[in-house]
């Protein structure tokens, strides 16, 4: 990971435990992960007991990235109506 990736994934999965969620701390943000883009990978060995425990990320429903969250947050951008609900997510 290059420092400044590393900085952002650590902030945010701060952000997350901070709001509630989970984040193992094994893992890491790899840029590109093995399948050629962005993803979480194991930066170092996850105990089976942790893998066996429950989910190694948890975002809670607050912190949900949807549709009607994303128009409210970009409802003062021209032509946002015009756009379908994937492509408002997406931005």
């Amino acid at each position: 990971l290059g420092s400044s990736t590393a900085f952002e994934y650590g902030e945010l999965a701060s952000f997350v435990r901070r709001h509630g969620g989970r984040v193992h701390r094994s893992l890491a943000l790899a840029d590109p992960a093995p399948c050629g883009s962005r993803g979480l990978v194991a930066e170092k060995p996850i105990p089976e007991t942790d893998a066996r425990t429950g989910p190694l990320v948890v975002v809670p429903a607050s912190l949900e990235i949807n549709a009607g969250r994303a128009r409210t947050a970009m409802a003062n951008v021209p032509g946002i109506g015009e756009l379908d609900n994937g492509a408002v997510v997406v931005l």
